[in-house]
């Protein structure tokens, strides 16, 4: 994985593995790497790894079972609200930057109405991509 310089790496991969639920790449009730496991993958310090778990337990996504190891939620609930606000999120963006372009509202729906679909992977076949 590629870092930002900008942005401290424990956040980045908190952003991954909230992604990657997001995106059904990890699946509710599936064990994380352990923090030794993922260290080498991410190739990061294990401090860095432990702290993004935490974080993660904090934000709700990942539990944590004391001798077993680290699992994505089985809040399907909770997955699917926080996914409804990351689109909400990239949609205020889209009509953001299309406002800032001097597109208006009604201009911005018809540009979006008559845009032809793409074909995007499904979460199954993003899946394979990332493992």
């Amino acid at each position: 994985m590629k870092y930002d310089a900008d942005i401290p790496i424990y956040i980045q991969i908190i952003e991954k593995i909230k992604n990657d639920i997001l995106n059904g790449i990890l699946v509710p009730g599936e064990k994380l790497p352990s923090i030794q496991d993922m260290a080498v993958t991410m190739e990061v310090n294990q401090n860095t790894i432990s702290r993004a778990y935490k974080d993660c337990e904090s934000l709700g996504i990942i539990e944590t079972k004391r001798g077993i190891g680290s699992f994505v939620i089985e809040n399907q609930a909770l997955i699917d609200q926080l996914r409804t606000e990351k689109v909400r999120l990239i949609i205020q963006a889209f009509i953001h930057d299309l406002e800032a372009l001097g597109y208006s509202r009604d201009q911005i729906i018809d540009l979006v109405k008559n845009t032809p679909h793409i074909q995007l992977p499904v979460a199954e076949s993003a899946k394979e991509f990332t493992r």
